[in-house]
C-alpha cells in the first residue's frame, strides 16, 4: 500500500511535505528541510512541491538542502535526487549539515547525476555564501 503524504501550504512560497518544509527563498532558490526518513512517496511529493514552486521563476533554480534533520534515503528517493540535479533548469545545489560517514553517500548519489554543480557544507551561512558566488557566475535567462 503506498503511503500518503499529506502536502500542506504555509504561505505563497512555502510548503510543509509530510515532515519536511520547502520554500521558495528568493527568486531563484528553493529551499528543502529534509526531516526523517526520504520514502519513495515523500521523494515524488517533494518533487511536485518544487516543481510547482519553481514554475514561475525566469530562467535556472539553485537548491538549498538542510539534511540535518535528514534519515535514511529510499532507493527511489535517490533516484529522485539524481533526476532533479540532473534537469535542465537545475543551477547549482548546496547541500548542509551532513554527517561524515552519509555525505559519501550523498556524494555518490549526486555524482551519479554527471553534474558538478553541487557542494557540502557544514553550516547553512557557507552553503548560501556559494550559492550567491555561484549564483553571479552563471546567466539565469
Amino acid at each position: 500500500m503506498k503511503e500518503q503524504i499529506k502536502i500542506s501550504k504555509i504561505s505563497e512560497n512555502e510548503y510543509l511535505v509530510g515532515n519536511n518544509i520547502t520554500s521558495l527563498m528568493n527568486p531563484n532558490t528553493i529551499l528543502v528541510e529534509a526531516v526523517g526518513d526520504q520514502t519513495d512517496e515523500l521523494a515524488l511529493a517533494l518533487k511536485k512541491v518544487c516543481e510547482q514552486l519553481a514554475a514561475p521563476v525566469t530562467g535556472k533554480i539553485n537548491y538549498l538542502i538542510d539534511l540535518n534533520r535528514c534519515g535514511k534515503n529510499s532507493k527511489k528517493a535517490r533516484a529522485t535526487w539524481i533526476e532533479m540535479n540532473s534537469q535542465e533548469r537545475t543551477s547549482f545545489v548546496a547541500l548542509y549539515g551532513l554527517h561524515p560517514v552519509a555525505k559519501v553517500l550523498a556524494t555518490f548519489i549526486m555524482g551519479a547525476s554527471g553534474k558538478k554543480n553541487f557542494r557540502f557544507f557544514n553550516r547553512r551561512e557557507e552553503a548560501l555564501v556559494w550559492l550567491t558566488q555561484m549564483n553571479g557566475t552563471i546567466n539565469n535567462d
